[in-house]
């Protein structure tokens, strides 16, 4: 009897994987425009974009902030447009909880930009690496895109997959 009690204990505070649905959007800060080197890179920055989640619901009433530091390579071209991989070296979503949580991260995307309207399109992958507060023990995994709002000045990063936290 005990044995079971104690199992039953085990399984109630367990996490679960659930889904996870979020979207950011804001500025990106590129230092040094056309690439340089050979393939082409450069360093961008998402400085503190705004975003929500929409699942799981237990985070729906949260709001996070998300920056970003990473590199873009244009990898071919196609007419006037790059063929590009951009590599999330880190991002931080910070979480309007009270203990400001947050979730650390990477991601790997690849697409297309317009050199001359700064229109990006690309899709990829996200991994949740670390995270504090209610984080403290995140993974998770899932697609990430990015998708020009406003060419050259507005950009949305939605996310789908899943978190265990």
């Amino acid at each position: 009897m005990i044995l079971s009690l104690g199992l039953s204990a085990v399984s109630v505070f367990a996490s679960q994987r659930m889904t996870f649905v979020a979207d950011d959007q804001g500025p990106v800060d590129v230092p040094v425009f056309p690439p340089i080197g050979t393939p082409p890179t450069a360093m961008f920055y998402e400085p503190e974009w705004a975003g929500t989640v929409s699942k799981p619901s237990a985070l729906s009433a949260l709001t996070f902030t998300w920056t970003a530091f990473g590199t873009f390579t244009m990898t071919g071209t196609k007419g006037d447009v790059w063929d590009i991989r951009v590599q999330g070296i880190t991002f931080v979503m910070t979480f309007d909880d009270k203990e400001a949580s947050t979730i650390q991260g990477v991601f790997h995307t690849t697409g297309t930009l317009d050199p001359d309207t700064f229109d990006i399109s690309s899709t990829g992958t996200y991994e949740f690496i670390s995270g504090t507060g209610i984080f403290a023990k995140v993974k998770g995994a899932g697609t990430i895109g990015a998708e020009t709002i406003t060419a050259g000045s507005e950009y949305a990063c939605p996310m789908t997959g899943w978190i265990e936290y």
